[in-house]
């Protein structure tokens, strides 16, 4: 193992065992079984067990090339590479970004991530749990990860995203790309406690986020782009792979006591509709648009002198 890089080991004390029988999540927490679950499928640090297909090796370069090509020019910048796995971005990413921190709790990813990149000495490895990082505020340019926030508690993710808006730099990015709806990969589990969740899911939790600024004001995340990943539509049918980048920004609106007043004061107002219809197509603010309407209209069969309740109508795309 190269010297040039370094690994930062965290002491994992409670670290989970199973005395030789098979793992059950029964009685574990919401924390725990995550870890036994990825404890039991990091045995096998190649891309397969990466991404957790049996086939990944057919369609892993595009996939890569794919989500390399939705980040901004990361060229001289601080980088924070959550969820790193075996280095599938590590490598390409340390090339051109000034300074790469690399973090990942699965001991046996980490080191093979070390293997093949720990000779460029602009990375720096961490060994720790996303839900317990701490770094000083304003210090990354561009935080990146792949199939992270999934394996994490509802609360988790809003604690995270809180904390990637202190870390991240005014005007800095965030991109993640993560499995939405359903199971992607082919590899049988034993149990699974990912949470396949909702587009809009990400989108509430990012969009309500907020920190006062030191000249007052607040920062909080702007949506710069949300879409599908190609590869896994053209390679295996799927559509709940996605990709979001957002934009940390200065705004002098307050935060609003509750979140409706949040929706009414920001997310939804003239200019936020019209950035998410730019995104999601004319008359629509989330994913689905045209599409997903024509075909749930189909299964309603209406007839005519039906009367029909819209809850929840938007802004009128499916009228």
């Amino acid at each position: 193992m190269s010297t040039n890089g370094f690994v930062e080991m965290t002491d994992h004390s409670e670290k989970i065992t199973t005395n030789g029988a098979q793992p059950t999540s029964k009685g574990l927490s919401e924390r725990d079984r995550m870890t036994l679950y990825w404890e039991k499928l990091s045995t096998n640090a190649t891309v397969e067990g990466m991404m957790l297909d049996t086939e990944a090796v057919k369609f892993t370069d595009s996939d890569r090339d794919e989500i390399l090509s939705l980040l901004p020019d990361y060229t001289g910048k601080d980088m924070l590479e959550l969820a790193a796995g075996i280095g599938r971005f590590t490598g390409i990413l340390a090339k051109k970004a000034k300074s790469l921190t690399v973090v990942e709790f699965m001991e046996n990813f980490i080191k093979a991530n070390q293997e093949a990149n720990g000779h460029m000495e602009n990375i720096k490895f961490i060994h720790e749990d996303a839900t317990k990082l701490k770094f000083e505020n304003n210090v990354f340019d561009i935080v990146f990860s792949c199939w992270l926030l999934m394996y994490l508690s509802d609360g988790e993710v809003k604690a995270l995203a809180e904390s990637l808006l202190k870390w991240t730099k005014e005007g800095g990015l965030i991109v993640f790309r993560e499995s939405c709806f359903r199971q992607s990969g082919n590899v049988k589990r034993l149990f699974n406690p990912t949470k396949y969740r909702t587009p809009q899911f990400y989108n509430s939790s990012f969009a309500s986020v907020s920190i006062p600024a030191p000249q007052g004001g607040r920062y909080r995340f702007e949506l710069v782009r949300c879409k599908n990943v190609e590869t896994y539509i053209h390679k295996k049918g799927q559509k709940g792979q996605l990709s979001w980048c957002w934009k940390k920004v200065w705004t002098n609106e307050g935060h609003g006591s509750n979140f409706q007043e949040f929706l009414d004061s920001h997310q939804y107002t003239l200019n936020g509709i019209l950035r998410y219809e730019k995104i999601f197509g004319e008359g629509y603010v989330s994913t689905g648009g045209i599409v997903t309407t024509e075909e749930f209209v189909r299964y309603l069969n209406l007839r005519k002198g039906q009367k029909v309740l819209d809850v929840g109508c938007g802004i009128g795309g499916g009228d």
